[in-house]
This record gives C-alpha cells, structure tokens and sequence, in this order.
C-alpha cells in the first residue's frame, strides 16, 4: 500500500520533506550505507565456502568427515589437496619457539582499527575492567552475546535447551531512545539496548519496549485516589503503535494506516509504503546503521530506534539458543529516578498535582506518602481543591 501527498498543483514542483526534516534528525557521517539485512547474510555463503548445509555439517561431524567435505568444497584434486593439508598443517607454521602471550596486542597492529582502539584502552588510567565497563554502557565496546545476570529478569521467558541456530545467521544490536528535545537521541536518553537474530520478528522485539506512557492513567483522582487501580492503563486501552524503517510503515492491526494517511498528506510528505508487522523479521528489513528511526504508541508518543551493529552469529561465543532472542543488553533510564517527590525528596513521584492553592510548583511531583499526609485528613477527605494525576517514574518499570 502507498500514499502519494501530491494533491494540490503548486506543491508538485516542491521536493517533499522527509521525517529527518521534520523531526529535526540529521542523518549525518556516522549513519552506514543502506544494509539489506539478507544479503548481508547471503554473502557470507555467495562463495560456497560457507553455505548453511555445510556449516552446520562441519560444526557436528567428525575430523575425517570434515576433512572430506572440504576436499570437496576446494575442488582440487587429490594430490594438491594432501599437499596443502602437510603445508598448511598448524604444527607447520611454527617453528616451536614460540613463546605467546595472549593478553599482549602486539606491537605490529597491520593496520587494524580495533587493535588500536583496544591498545589505547589498555594505556589509560583507570583500570581495564572501569574502562570495559564505561565503554560497555557506552555502546563502543562490542562483547559476546550471553544472557547477562543484569538487567534481564529470571522468567520463563528464558528457557534452557530451546532451539538453536543451526545455519549462517546475522545478529544486530538494537537501541531504544526516548525522544529528547533535541530530536537526537543521546546516551542518557537509552531505553534498553538488545540484541536480535536476522531470524526474530520485529514484533517480538516491539513487545519488549517499555515506556511510561503505557502505564499512565487518565483521570483526575483528587476526589478518590484510590480508585487508580480500577482504571485500566493506556496499554491496556490502546492497542496501536507503528515503526517507520526506510520509508515504510510497519503497523500494529489497528487504525494507523489511516492515521498515517492524512499524516503523510498534511506534512507534504513523499511516498511511503504501510505494512502489516506481522510475519514481518529483521533479515526482511533494508537498514542504516546509526540512524535513528521512528517508533511510536499509545496515540502520540514517540521514540527514537537505532541500529548499533550488525554480524555474523559466534557459535563458540555467543548465545545461539533462539528462545533468548531478543536478548536485553542494557538499559539507562530505568537505574535511577528521574523524578523525585518535590516534597519529600526521597523517592520517586506517583502524583501529579495542578492547580493546587498552598504548591508554590504548578505542576508538582509527590509521593503518595506526601499526597496522602498534605492533601487529605484522617477520614480520606481533601483538605484542598486540586486536581491530582497519575505519574509514573522510570525507575518504576
């Protein structure tokens, strides 16, 4: 399904706008080429050398079979294959002298980026388990895929022995921004960092966002506060939300197309494809790394998706049971409050209070402990007339 905004005549001459535009995102040098996300897979195996059947051959057979296949897989006859087997032999390439130290990088980088950024890590100051920790939460160190104890939660989300990868697969990195004035997503601004198979749906992994907005609850509870509980939260009420990759919608079932539609039309936008989430998995997907991408729920709130790495699935180091994918990395604005009780000070806000005669704040931040002590006597009664909102902080979720 497309849209095509050129309605009105003096329009048609004029290049349409697009959603960096609009939202003030600048694509900038850090953002990649455009990744088809299966045809990076694919050429990994376009040489014969590595094609699914034969990966997954070698990883369980035996030496004498392995040996056999890759005769066959070089197409060499048999004299030159047993020459390069006796050459290429590891013994071979060593004179036994060698005296390694696999903790040093050694002098000689031959040019590689990563041995030299790992080098001048080790140089500084603080130790290299603060440095590793830093550069981790910062997104420039990359590590093994393994189910981390913090921050994913124990669960039956998690299930030990479930099924495996058994072919060439692409793994990617995935952040989760809130939308900051600015229109560029910063680090503090992380939501939760995840990784992902080119095998995972994007609606599995969509599922997995969190985001206070989903949690709040409509209403003025000044009279009754405890009556919060028996509202049912925006989650619960509005089921719709969307992602917008490289100029295609990707839809929840509800009325977003439509939505959409006017969208694209009153913003002059140009065309762009809407399609149902659905079946929908990230080896489908054309993406840029670095660049942020729209995602938004609950009627009107918006966060910024970014793309931070994508390769080659480790067998030997990474986890390759599917069942822990997508797997929760990290997370920033959950591991501490944002916004504390403008009263008391000690722990995160649950109210917000408007229009209150004594708050020298409109709107104020309180606790329910402060709500309940300031704003009502013994008998649950208001002292004042106010209005009083639901709220719910980060560190809550």
């Amino acid at each position: 399904m497309a849209f095509d905004s050129d309605s009105p005549n003096e329009n048609r001459n004029k290049a349409p706008k697009t959603l960096d535009d609009l939202h003030g995102i600048a694509q900038g040098p850090g953002c990649s080429e455009l990744i088809k996300v299966s045809e990076f897979i694919d050429s990994f195996s376009a040489n014969h050398l590595a094609t699914g059947a034969a990966f997954v051959y070698l990883r369980e057979t035996t030496e004498v079979n392995k040996a056999l296949t890759i005769h066959r897989m070089m197409s060499v006859d048999d004299e030159t294959f047993r020459s390069l087997s006796v050459a290429m032999e590891h013994s071979q390439l060593m004179c036994g002298c060698e005296e390694v130290d696999c903790t040093v990088i050694p002098d000689n980088d031959d040019g590689w980026i990563s041995l030299r950024i790992r080098k001048s890590d080790l140089q500084r100051s603080r130790p290299w388990h603060a440095s590793s920790s830093c550069m981790l939460r910062l997104g420039s160190l990359k590590t093994d895929l393994r189910l981390p104890a913090f921050p994913e939660p124990p669960g039956p989300r998690i299930v030990e022995g479930g099924p495996r990868v058994r072919w060439l697969e692409a793994t990617l990195t995935v952040s989760l921004f809130r939308t900051p004035p600015t229109g560029t997503p910063a680090f503090v601004d992380l939501i939760g960092q995840f990784a992902v198979l080119g095998s995972t749906e994007l609606q599995s992994l969509v599922n997995r966002f969190k985001c206070t907005s989903g949690h709040a609850r409509p209403g003025d509870f000044a009279d009754h506060p405890e009556a919060l509980n028996m509202v049912k939260p925006l989650l619960d009420r509005i089921k719709g939300y969307f992602i917008f990759i490289e100029d295609t919608f990707y839809c929840s079932n509800w009325d977003y197309p439509n939505v959409i539609a006017k969208w694209i039309s009153d913003n002059k936008l140009g065309d762009f494809e809407v399609r149902d989430i659905v079946g929908v998995k990230f080896r489908d997907l054309s993406i840029r790394l670095g660049r942020p991408y729209v995602y938004m729920h609950n009627g009107d709130c918006q966060h910024h998706v970014v793309f931070n790495d994508i390769r080659l699935l480790n067998e030997q180091r990474d986890d390759s049971d599917i069942n822990n994918y997508p797997m929760l990395l990290g997370q920033r604005v959950h591991q501490q409050v944002n916004v504390t009780c403008q009263m008391c000070g000690k722990g995160p806000a649950d109210w917000v209070i408007t229009d209150h005669p004594k708050m020298r704040l409109d709107p104020t931040h309180i606790c329910s402990s402060c709500n309940r002590i300031i704003n009502y006597d013994a008998n649950g009664k208001k002292n004042y007339d106010f209005k009083l909102f639901s709220f719910t902080d980060w560190s809550q979720l």
